[in-house]
C-alpha cells in the first residue's frame, strides 16, 4: 500500500536533478523542471494519487492546519515546531495568507526539501530555514494512519476548460479585481502558455467566496 515514505522517495529522487521554472514546463516534474509547488503536486499526485493543489494559493486551502503564525517577524520553525510535524507535511510562506508564495516539504528528521530557484530541489535543516517573506501555516494532507487529510483524487477535480494564453502580458490575480497582486507562481502569461480552468472555489481577503 501506498504512503507518505513513497511521496518522500520522488521528493528526495529529484533533488538536484531539476531546473527552475514557472512556465509551463514547471509540470514535467518527473522530466527535469519544477518549482516549489509544482514539485509537491506532482509528488503527492504520483505517490499517492491524491490532489494538494497545483500552486500555493491552493495547497494552503487543502489538508488540515498544523500550525499556524501570527507573528508578521517570524520566517522560521522551531524544535518545538517539529515536535507536531510528521513527514509529508506541508509548510508556506508568504506576505499573507491568502498571498502564500512558497512551500517547503517536511521530509521527517528535521529536514526539508523544496525547490526554490536554480538546480533543485535542495535539502535544507528545518529549522535553520528562513524565508523572505513571513511563515504562514504548516498543513497535513496524510493521516497518521495513511488516510488522505483534504486532499483530493485527481480524478475528482472538474476541469472545466483547458486552452491556451493568445496574447503576451497578462496578468494573473491572486483574486478578481485589479487591486490585488499578481501570484508569484504565475504572475504573467504569455502566448502559448497552458490555462486550465478548475471547478475550485478560493475564498478572498474578506473571507468570501
Amino acid at each position: 500500500m501506498a504512503g507518505i515514505a513513497d511521496v518522500s522517495a520522488l521528493i528526495r529522487s529529484r533533488e538536484g536533478r531539476n531546473s527552475y521554472t514557472q512556465s509551463y514546463l514547471r509540470e514535467n516534474v518527473f522530466d527535469g523542471y519544477s518549482d516549489c509547488s509544482s514539485l509537491v503536486w506532482k509528488c503527492y499526485e504520483r505517490g499517492l494519487g491524491i490532489f494538494v493543489g497545483t500552486w500555493t494559493g491552493e495547497q494552503i486551502d487543502k489538508g488540515t492546519l498544523v500550525l499556524k503564525n501570527t507573528d508578521a517577524s517570524r520566517k522560521s520553525l522551531s524544535k518545538k515546531d517539529l515536535v507536531k510535524m510528521q513527514e509529508g507535511n506541508l509548510v508556506f510562506w508568504g506576505p499573507s495568507r491568502y498571498d502564500s508564495r512558497h512551500v517547503e516539504y517536511y521530509m521527517g528528521n528535521g529536514e526539508f526539501s523544496g525547490h526554490g530557484a536554480g538546480i533543485g530541489p535542495v535539502r535544507k535543516k528545518a529549522t535553520e530555514y528562513r524565508h523572505t517573506y513571513q511563515l504562514l501555516e504548516v498543513r497535513r494532507y496524510v493521516k497518521s494512519g495513511g488516510q488522505t487529510s483534504g486532499g483530493s483524487d485527481p480524478a475528482d477535480r472538474k476541469e472545466l476548460f483547458r486552452g491556451r494564453c493568445v496574447a503576451d502580458d497578462v496578468n494573473v490575480r491572486v483574486w478578481a479585481g485589479t487591486d490585488y497582486e499578481n501570484i508569484k507562481s504565475y504572475p504573467k502569461l504569455y502566448v502559448g502558455d497552458i490555462v486550465e480552468v478548475i471547478d475550485y472555489t478560493q475564498k478572498d481577503k474578506y473571507g468570501e467566496d
